[in-house]
């Protein structure tokens, strides 16, 4: 491997999905209020979360040696809200029993098609969606089932989308566009944390809060795709690597930490391919680790605060000096088993 930027400390990977599914389930299911307009604030930056991820996986195209259709529109179902969170769904987003579209990312597919926010998703393909049931407990299920839909129907290169916009149907047909996978979700929650499970990306509301500019918030999201575009969690299935409590013990921990710092390295050629700046990339580790470094507490699966910053900066310089020579932005690793 070229030289690495450390890990995104505190994200060891989870192989295990079911872990992550009852953390978010939990959320869901907590008794919390929620303030008049929360979700329609979560909305806003879902928007700006999907914006950065579609910026990242068409500009890393030829990067990725298994490209995915790109859908460029978030779904939302009220049946992944708890019953005390429905009200408010319906109110803000305008959400029911039908799949609804809550972002539209400008200059996308869906963008392109004419879907807009708001338009409920009957059918795709002549197939119809599925419903929640109103009455059942939070699930994401529902909005799980849809976009595998949308995904299969895309592999074809298009799908004809039958919506509701106020009540009228209509069709829209929506190409495909191929790019790095980049199914990002945002969670709701308050640690600065991000995950990937080689599949999906998923980005705690903290931390995008925590980011501040797009240039800052494409850095986790950047690191996490880096992870399922390399493949890391099968890499590490197949090593018969742990995860979870048992990461710092025997080979899982210099294992993982390879993995880990692989993704900041790729994940740096990632920002700089699709523009964003490298110094708020620097400054954004630096304050990262300025509130989460644990110091001696740190498990060994992620380096500390100094030996990531200084890594980065590393491969900052390198970028540039291939920027300034006019080379290719290519991130070079070593084939690991």
């Amino acid at each position: 491997m070229g030289r690495a930027v450390a890990a995104f400390q505190g994200q060891a990977y989870l192989g295990d999905m079911r872990r992550l599914i009852l953390l978010l389930f939990a959320m869901l299911l907590m008794p919390m209020p929620v303030a008049a307009g929360e979700l329609a604030k979560l909305r806003e930056m879902d928007a700006r979360i999907a914006a950065i991820s579609h910026r990242l996986a068409t500009a890393n195209l030829a990067l990725c040696p298994f490209p995915s259709p790109l859908q460029g529109m978030l779904v939302q179902d009220i049946g992944q809200y708890a019953p005390e969170w429905r009200a408010e769904a319906q109110a803000d987003l305008g959400l029911s029993d039908v799949p609804t579209v809550t972002v539209v990312v400008p200059g996308s597919s869906a963008a392109r098609a004419g879907v807009r926010v708001g338009d409920h998703v009957l059918a795709m393909d002549g197939t119809p969606t599925p419903r929640s049931t109103l009455k059942a407990p939070a699930s994401y299920q529902v909005v799980e089932a849809v976009l595998a839909q949308l995904a299969a129907a895309l592999q074809d290169g298009s799908v004809r989308l039958l919506i509701d916009r106020g009540g009228v149907q209509q069709t829209l047909s929506m190409d495909a566009d191929l790019a790095c996978p980049a199914n990002v979700e945002l969670v709701p929650g308050k640690k600065l944390s991000a995950s990937a499970d080689g599949k999906t990306v998923h980005v705690s509301s903290a931390l995008a809060t925590f980011a501040g500019s797009d240039d800052a918030g494409a850095v986790p999201i950047a690191h996490e795709m880096a992870h399922n575009i390399l493949r890391h969690p099968e890499r590490l299935d197949r090593q018969g690597i742990k995860r979870g409590l048992l990461a710092p013990l025997g080979k899982n921990r210099a294992a993982i930490r390879a993995t880990e710092e692989e993704a900041d390295y790729f994940a740096a050629y990632m920002l700089a391919r699709a523009g964003y700046s490298l110094d708020a990339a620097l400054d954004f580790w630096r304050r990262y680790g300025a509130k989460t470094d644990l110091g001696p507490f740190n498990d060994g699966t992620h380096p500390g605060k100094k030996a990531r910053l200084d890594l980065a900066r590393r491969t900052v310089a390198e970028i540039r000096a291939k920027q300034a020579a006019g080379q290719p932005l290519i991130p070079t690793l070593v084939e690991q088993n």
